[in-house]
């Protein structure tokens, strides 16, 4: 199946509006067991009177949100803009006024030290909702705090004063979080001024409980993503380096200013999950890459540790790129593009990394050839060992039926937006895949726990379908032991959501609202927003009320 290209390009319009509304399934239903809230984030605008962004990853953040109530059965949707200072200053100058950073096309790079100042915050590529806490994430800054019933933006959150604010920008938090399900933890990491990783973990009530800071070998680096296991945090760490002076004053964008040794390895950084400094990073070279998402890790036997990571080979950047001839992606002027030019293709690989002195090589195997993005694995899983990974997988480019359950990998295929789902059986290398239309293009997808947590059903698989031609979009569920079944339930929303970077589920009754408690707080920050109560300028957003209860 060949995707259409000028209907990808159409999923980078503006997001319509802003909605709040029961959703009604076109084919299917609901699941009953099916109970709590799905959050996606990622850009929504991507132009202001007709003046395009140079990227369409520098578009501004909006969050949907889709509440499955308690009782089971209906979805209630909705979807808001993240009111950024620099949205609302653009706005009110009715013209772009940000610099234009042309990152490598889907990729917002955590880069370190005061050098992120000049950046735009566009709270675009992650988001989380954890101990009454919802964040609007990006890689270069502070996340912001935003409402999860009504998606109102409040302010720039520190959490509640774990992250520091410095003379340079003090700390950032990276649009990525893990949970460790055995012991209820939420994890993050940040970076501070000084160039070192800060890594931190929090109880359900958001009282932090461990904090490690430790220096990255090489100095500052690009990092997409993390892991967790029961030891160790997870990092892979490529070498690039950053050619400062013309970065700084604006006369390169990050992608030009960045170069990376194709024949420089790659090294996996695993830091104690322990308060205590004496116990220092270890640093493993593995093969040359770029770690783009990280499903899950866990240690493994004979003191390993497993990483089932999304890779593709070192970024064509700086000059190496324009020797390549590698796009932008799509551009803004010309509207020109080629998405297996802009890519590099992206593999599902799982690394065995040996730990103990002395020890052999890292160790690969390839779990899924497809070219993949947004791998994730069941909640309760995390930090442990498990059995299957759930990721987004490009068109089957070389033919063949897109809905298939095979037992071993399929030929490596040239890079494709992602349209559909796919999960892998890491024991047996089974693969079961669903693909929509050629039309249609998928965001960011999340697991879902069955309300009766029977690890043996499996849960589900969520995520948000947009066609580019038609402007329009729908709520696909799947079963997650059977992705190859196709969705057991798609419902139309009412407007356009561009593919997201980022997604989240909270299960369970504390995140599934009635629609009657959602309508209430829907209603009263709209109500807010007409008397010009809630700006982003203002850390007194909605007079101050705490709308979470």
């Amino acid at each position: 199946m060949a995707y259409d290209e000028e209907a990808y390009k159409g999923c980078f319009d503006n997001a319509a509006q802003e909605w709040f509304g029961e959703l009604k399934p076109t084919s299917g239903a609901f699941p009953e067991d099916l109970e709590g809230t799905f959050f996606a984030n990622g850009p929504g605008k991507f132009q202001i009177n007709g003046q395009r962004f140079k990227n369409p990853f520098e578009g501004d953040g909006m969050v949907s949100a889709v509440t499955f109530a308690e009782g089971g059965g209906r979805a209630h949707f909705r979807n808001r803009f993240v009111r950024t200072k620099g949205l609302a200053k653009e706005e009110a100058a009715g013209k772009v006024l940000r610099a234009n950073n042309r990152q490598p096309m889907g990729y917002c790079a955590a880069w370190a030290g005061s050098l992120l100042d000049r950046r735009r915050n566009f709270a675009n590529r992650g988001v989380l909702y954890w101990g009454r806490l919802c964040l609007a994430m990006w890689d270069g800054g502070l996340p912001w705090k935003i409402d999860p019933k009504n998606l109102e933006t409040y302010f720039q959150d520190d959490v509640k004063g774990y992250l520091r604010k410095g003379d340079k920008g003090g700390e950032t938090m990276a649009s990525r979080a893990r949970v460790d399900g055995a012991n209820n933890r939420l994890v993050i990491f940040g970076y501070d001024g000084a160039a070192k990783v800060c890594v931190r973990e929090f109880n359900d009530k958001l009282q932090c409980g461990r904090i490690r800071e430790d220096a990255l070998p090489g100095g500052p680096a690009l990092i997409s993503d993390f892991a967790i296991t029961e030891r160790y945090y997870v990092f892979s760490v490529p070498k690039v380096t950053l050619d400062k002076l013309p970065y700084t004053l604006g006369l390169k964008g990050l992608d030009e200013a960045l170069a990376q040794p194709s024949d420089a390895p790659t090294s996996i950084v695993l830091i104690p999950r322990s308060a205590d400094t004496k116990l220092r990073p270890i640093t493993i070279p593995a093969d040359p890459h770029i770690c783009w998402g990280i499903a899950n890790a866990f240690d493994g036997d004979d003191d390993t540790v497993v990483i089932d990571m999304v890779r593709m080979d070192p970024l064509h950047l700086g000059a190496a790129a324009a020797r390549a001839g590698a796009a932008p992606g799509i551009s803004g002027d010309s509207g020109a593009f080629s998405y297996a030019a802009a890519v590099p293709p992206r593999r599902l690989v799982r690394y065995t990394v040996p730990v103990g002195d002395g020890a052999a090589a890292v160790q690969q195997r390839e779990l899924c050839a497809r070219h993949c993005d947004y791998a994730t694995v069941a909640a309760r899983d995390g930090a442990r060992r498990h059995r299957y990974v759930y990721c987004g997988v490009g068109a089957d480019a070389a033919g063949g039926s897109p809905h298939a359950r095979t037992p071993r990998p399929p030929p490596r295929r040239r890079p494709s937006p992602i349209q559909g789902v796919c999960s892998v059986d890491t024991e047996t290398g089974a693969e079961s895949v669903w693909m929509a239309g050629e039309k249609e293009f998928l965001g960011a997808i999340s697991h879902a726990p069955a309300r009766d947590g029977d690890e043996a059903h499996g849960g589900y698989v969520i995520g948000i379908l947009t066609d580019g031609l038609a402007r329009s979009s729908e709520l696909v569920v799947l079963r997650a032991l059977d992705i190859a079944a196709g969705p057991v339930c798609r419902a139309p929303i009412n407007g356009n959501i561009p593919p997201s970077f980022g997604a989240w589920f909270t299960p369970g009754a504390a995140a599934a609202w009635s629609p009657e408690a959602l309508d209430k707080s829907f209603a009263l920050a709209n109500l807010f927003k007409r008397k010009g109560w809630n700006e982003a300028k203002s850390e007194f957003s909605s007079l101050g009320m705490n709308m979470l209860d």
